[in-house]
């Protein structure tokens, strides 16, 4: 949703100089997943982070996405290993694309938030 979110806010910014990006860390090791759902987080799990980076590289792809001269509105950086590895931009999936997904994640959105303008 994040990123279908993100491709839709890319097309009302347009070329008015303000970009929409987005990133994700990968996989990290950081306590965010340590109280996740119903589950008890990740603790049963853990033998997972093993095959993580640190926070501080997980941090990289979104350093690059608002501090990277290449970065274009619209742009998604994650890391080159998928859960480990230097930022890099990949493409998006046909679903974030999708017209109609993008209307449908704005319109929500709005009745969620109420109505804003760009």
């Amino acid at each position: 949703a994040n990123c279908v979110f993100t491709q839709a806010l890319k097309d009302r910014f347009a070329d008015s100089g303000i970009k929409a990006v987005v990133a994700t860390p990968g996989g990290s090791v950081t306590n965010l997943q340590s109280n996740t759902g119903t589950t008890g987080g990740m603790q049963g799990n853990m033998w997972i982070l093993r095959f993580c980076q640190t926070a501080e590289d997980g941090a990289m792809p979104i350093l690059a996405a608002c501090m990277d001269p290449s970065t274009e509105n619209g742009d998604f950086w994650d890391p080159s290993g998928t859960l480990t590895g230097p930022a890099v931009k990949i493409s998006w999936s046909k679903s974030c694309l999708d017209p109609d997904n993008k209307k449908n994640i704005w319109e929500w959105s709005e009745e969620a938030c109420g109505k804003f303008e760009i």
